[in-house]
C-alpha cells in the first residue's frame, strides 16, 4: 500500500517588515517677471510600511500602506500624489 506525502513545508512563524523612507529636496518652475526663481514644491519626506506573513515556505501574506503619515504633496508637476492608502494581499509560488 502507497502512502501519499504532503510536500507543504512549514516554518515556525516568519514576519518580516521593511520601512522606506522618501525625502525630496524642493523644486523650481521657471522664474517670475523680476528674474526670482518659483518654488513649485517646498520638498517632503514619506514613508512606507510593509508588512508581510510567510507561514509556509510557498504562501506569503503582505499589507503595504504607501505615504503613512498621510503627506501633501506632488510628486510632479500640478500631479498630487495619493494620501495613504494600503494593499493586501496574498503571494503563492508553485
Amino acid at each position: 500500500m502507497s502512502h501519499a506525502h504532503s510536500t507543504t513545508k512549514r516554518r515556525t512563524f516568519k514576519w518580516r517588515s521593511t520601512l522606506l523612507g522618501r525625502g525630496v529636496m524642493g523644486w523650481y518652475n521657471g522664474v517670475d517677471s523680476k528674474g526670482k526663481l518659483c518654488p513649485n514644491s517646498s520638498g517632503y519626506f514619506t514613508a512606507d510600511l510593509d508588512l508581510r506573513y510567510e507561514p509556509q515556505t510557498d504562501l506569503g501574506v503582505f499589507l503595504r500602506t504607501n505615504n503613512i503619515f498621510n503627506k501633501d504633496y506632488q510628486d510632479k508637476l500640478y500631479h498630487p500624489a495619493e494620501g495613504a492608502n494600503f494593499l493586501l494581499g496574498v503571494d503563492m509560488t508553485f
